[in-house]
Parts: C-alpha cells; structure tokens; sequence
C-alpha cells in the first residue's frame, strides 16, 4: 500500500526507475496535484493473491482497474502490469517472486541501456565542442 500511495502522489520531476505493489490497494481518488506526465512513466507492477482474506481480492481488482484506467491507459498501458493468483493468500508465493525478480532484471537492463545512450551522446557532444573553430 505503501509503494502505491508513493506511485500517486510522487512529485519528482523524473520518473521513479518503477513501482512494485504486491496485495496492496490504491485508494480511487486521484490525490491533489497528481503529475500525470511524470507519474505515467512510472513502471509499476502489482500482483495480488485471489485468496487473500486480510486485502479482499475483489478490492484490488476494483484498485487496479483505477489505475489502468485512469492513470496507465492508452498509450500508457507498457507501463502497468498486473497479475492475480488462485489459492495465494496475503503472502508473495514462489511464481510471485520469480515475476518480480524478472520484472525488476528487465527494468534494471532498460535503465541501463538508456544511461549507456545518455552516456555516449554526451561524450559526442564533448568531442564536438572541443573542436577547434577554423579560421577562414
């Protein structure tokens, strides 16, 4: 609950690297100030157990169509995974763990391929200034 409340109401001027909610609600109001631009760039994934007594699965189904339908629609929708599982209570089952671990690899890989493109079109920019003006 508490990475989701992070995910809404975030008011960094860049994106989080992503957001991992596992049985977890979001309350369906969209919070003063929202930045949607910001927020929407926001990976998140959420998973939640369709046995869970303590955060009814039902709930988080009504929670997580909110935030695919109000804040990662269209366009939006790379950005929002979601998944539920038969007989998981409130508890991370094994393929819960796998998911998020091949989840947070992918983001991982992704920020670091974009550092590397960042990194490299700097260093061109460097060479390119340091060049010396020619006289005519």
């Amino acid at each position: 609950m508490v990475s989701l409340a992070t995910l809404v109401t975030w008011k960094g001027e860049k994106p989080l690297g992503g957001v991992v909610g596992l049985s977890g609600l979001q309350g369906l109001d969209e919070p003063e100030g929202l930045n949607l631009d910001v927020i929407r760039k926001i990976p998140l994934f959420s998973y939640h157990g369709k046995d869970d007594t303590v955060l009814k699965f039902e709930n988080a189904e009504t929670s997580f169509g909110f935030l695919r339908n109000n804040i990662y629609s269209g366009e939006h929708s790379k950005n929002y995974t979601y998944n539920s599982e038969a007989g998981v209570p409130h508890s991370v089952s094994p393929k819960e763990q796998g998911l998020v671990r091949d989840w947070m690899t992918a983001r991982c890989k992704e920020i670091d391929n974009k550092n590397k493109v960042e990194k490299v079109k700097k260093e061109e920019e460097k060479k390119a200034s340091a060049k010396p003006a020619v006289l005519e």
